[in-house]
């Protein structure tokens, strides 16, 4: 900002022109340094200044404010729905007693929340980095029984107390999960309006599923064994990984049932219509859901409308394997229609 009132100093203001820098002269009747300050804030708005030092592209990302709430965008459960990963805190251990002390490493946490609600209807934890064939399990999730998958991951969940299995009408991800072409095959099957994606670097967008994210960091992550609570290790401590216990299955149940807490824990009544303070409705994200799918229709479709089968298969991640005569494939999660 000096450096502008000085270059407007030798523009407009000037005496002598051929001067050399240090016998440089100026008009008595100049601006000043503060009023030229005052002045520019007066004129230029403070973004419009910021904007203007750090380019387009940091003011975008860094700077620009968000108004409203995101629960501004719905009227109805099943309408939006905010996917999420997250790399979690904590080694796990091995299922494979032969391999116990060997930790396969840290999971990946996706989480799948409905915005007119704030209830989670869907998750997946994997050691794989985020990508779309992920939020493709975690939408699975969402959109089936929960009795259902409790059923293949071997959990008895009761429908009652986690009772989503509505597809929605859009999702909104991360950029990284949407680079796909399968996302408009998924879109056209289950008549999916829109799958969009909140600008880079710009988490603030869906501070729902952030927040809920960062709870199951701290609140459940980094108090298990085996988790990272330093970054830089001191002499003679032991690696987290040496001391992980929780196998892969402990952290499906640990993860339902902390979103089942979440589910009906008391939230800010700040975000209740009218319609619903009249209603007497119980200020959880169950209770909201539950409300919104008798009072509020036309998103949230039950996924019994659909092909079973079509459901499955589409949303399942595929891969491709080659087995021995002599080798016996073991695959928990698999997945099979007749």
């Amino acid at each position: 900002m000096k450096q502008v009132c000085h270059a407007l100093w030798q523009d407009h203001y000037l005496l002598d022109p051929d001067a050399k820098t240090d016998e440089r002269r100026y008009q008595h009747n100049r601006i000043s340094e503060a009023n030229f300050y005052r002045w520019i804030h007066i004129l230029i708005p403070d973004l419009e200044i910021i904007k203007r030092d750090v380019g387009k592209w940091a003011f975008g990302k860094d700077f620009n404010p968000l108004y409203g709430k995101s629960t501004d965008l719905v009227i109805a459960p099943g309408q939006i729905y905010f996917i999420d990963a997250t790399p979690t805190d904590v080694y796990l251990a091995s299922e494979f007693e032969l391999i116990k002390n060997v930790s396969p490493g840290k999971l990946t946490l996706y989480i799948e929340v409905d915005v007119f609600s704030g209830m989670i209807v869907g998750y997946h934890i994997s050691y794989g980095a985020p990508c779309y064939a992920k939020a493709q399990e975690t939408q699975f999730c969402s959109f089936i029984r929960k009795s259902f998958l409790g059923s293949l991951i071997g959990i008895d969940i009761n429908d009652e107390e986690w009772s989503s299995h509505h597809v929605c009408s859009c999702t909104c991800a991360d950029k990284a999960e949407l680079i796909s072409a399968k996302k408009d095959d998924i879109n056209f099957i289950f008549n999916i309006a829109s799958a969009d994606s909140c600008p880079p670097y710009r988490g603030d967008s869906k501070g729902l599923v952030e927040s809920i994210l960062k709870l199951f960091n701290h609140e459940l992550f980094q108090r298990l064994p085996g988790a990272v609570t330093k970054r830089v290790i001191d002499r003679g401590d032991k690696e987290p990984s040496e001391e992980a216990t929780i196998t892969y299955t402990d952290a499906h149940r640990l993860v339902i049932d902390l979103i089942i807490f979440l589910n009906n824990r008391l939230i800010d009544r700040q975000y209740f219509t009218q319609a619903m303070s009249k209603a007497g409705v119980e200020p959880t994200p169950i209770a909201l859901w539950k409300w919104g799918l008798e009072n509020c229709h036309g998103f949230a479709i039950d996924s019994a409308e659909y092909d079973q089968r079509l459901l499955y298969t589409s949303l399942s991640e595929r891969v491709e394997a080659s087995l021995n005569d002599e080798v016996t494939a073991h695959i928990p999660l698999a997945r099979t229609v007749s």
